[in-house]
């Protein structure tokens, strides 16, 4: 192999590393806000199961509802807010974990992690 060929295949090397280091902060990154965002997912999944004024279950459950209205109190403020609250969660949390899912996935898939 002669000098100019040699030193060619070094600097594409060179090049090569360069560009996977930029391609792996890009990717890192992109990793970090997946993260953040499914922090602050599970916050509201979390958030949005504590507002719940009915719960049931096959062995029972917590009717905080009817428990309010024996204490001969009508509803509440705070029992408005939750509820609506609940309700605005539910109606994203659910397909933006699966999107986000699918986002993660397709980052693995194009770092190679899930081979041919």
């Amino acid at each position: 192999m002669n000098e100019d060929a040699r030193r060619y295949n070094v600097s594409d090397r060179q090049t090569d590393r360069q560009t996977d280091r930029q391609t792996d902060r890009q990717t890192d990154r992109q990793g970090v806000e997946y993260d953040i965002v499914r922090a602050l997912l599970m916050i509201l999944v979390v958030l949005g199961h504590c507002t719940y004024y009915q719960i049931s279950t096959n062995y029972g459950g917590a009717y905080y509802h009817e428990l309010m209205l024996q204490a001969g109190v009508n509803d509440t403020l705070i029992h408005r807010i939750a509820s609506w609250v609940t309700g605005v969660i539910y109606t994203f949390h659910m397909p933006l974990f699966m999107a986000l899912s699918g986002a993660v996935f397709s980052l693995q898939l194009s770092k190679g992690k899930y081979g041919e």
